[in-house]
């Protein structure tokens, strides 16, 4: 039963990094190919 349980936590924490990684790899992506275009350096901050 422990075992079972622990089995469960490692899983779900492995599964949490793989997720994050993968979010932190798109929002980069999309903020690249958001200053990649010219008018983003035109626009004011905020």
């Amino acid at each position: 039963m422990q075992l079972a349980a622990l089995l469960a936590l490692g899983g779900l924490f492995a599964l949490f990094i793989v997720g994050g990684a993968i979010l932190m790899i798109v929002l980069t992506v999309v903020a690249i190919m958001k200053m990649r275009k010219d008018e983003f350096w035109d626009e004011p901050p905020g």
